[in-house]
């Protein structure tokens, strides 16, 4: 059984030991974390990363608690060994009309987690986001002031086109004037109006809730220019 103790023990350890690895490249690469917009004046394009190479400026790190953010298996993972956190990151630009896509799978931990895109990026207190669940939850959500609130709903709702527990799904996140819509596997599942943010970086977020433990592996992340 997937969720087995022995088997997510053994996964986690191994984790572990990839971490020391990806210290030592997150220490490389730190130069790579700079804000300075590579992309300000692109319109009618796109920019499409595989996390291949570190060419698009993701700040990645890594800190006491065993959290990251590194390259990792031909992606960018997101570990959180924090309860009831999330982490961001984002690459270098600032734009407002984006629709983005990207690949998202967890690799071990609670099912009972969130992951997914940001964008209008001002800082870790103010972003738009959208957020999806391993067990089947998603939500539009705005920060603002470090306030959490939910805007399609009074909390995160079940789909049943969200594949569960370990299984790739393919997310996107429309930021097009005040409007922000939410699909996954090519399904739209929300939608609201907010004008709070008309502009920002865009980014991947993922974190826990009350068990810790969560890795999250993105893939083939799309951004394109309207």
């Amino acid at each position: 059984m997937y969720n087995s103790r022995f088997k997510m023990i053994k996964t986690i350890f191994s984790l572990t030991k990839n971490l020391v690895i990806l210290i030592v490249i997150i220490f490389l690469f730190t130069s790579l974390s700079s804000c300075n917009p590579l992309y300000p004046s692109l319109k009618n394009q796109s920019i499409v990363d595989d996390f291949s190479r570190q060419k698009h400026g993701w700040n990645t790190w890594v800190n006491k608690q065993g959290s990251a953010v590194s390259y990792f298996q031909g992606g960018l993972v997101f570990i959180v060994n924090s309860p009831n956190y999330d982490y961001i990151s984002t690459p270098v630009g600032i734009f407002s009309e984006t629709m983005v896509e990207v690949q998202a799978k967890k690799l071990v931990g609670p099912d009972n987690n969130d992951f997914g895109i940001v964008c209008r990026f001002q800082n870790e207190g103010n972003y738009y986001a959208f957020l999806y669940s391993s067990d089947g939850y998603f939500g539009l959500v705005k920060v603002k002031d470090h306030q959490y609130q939910m805007l399609n709903g009074s909390s995160m709702q079940f789909s049943p086109l969200i594949l569960k527990m370990d299984s790739t799904n393919q997310l996107r996140a429309d930021c097009k004037g005040s409007l922000l819509s939410m699909y996954v596997n090519g399904h739209p599942i929300a939608q609201a109006v907010d004008e709070d943010f008309s502009s920002g970086q865009v980014g991947l977020i993922a974190g826990s809730f009350e068990s810790p433990g969560v890795a999250i592996l993105f893939d083939n992340f799309v951004v394109s220019l309207q």
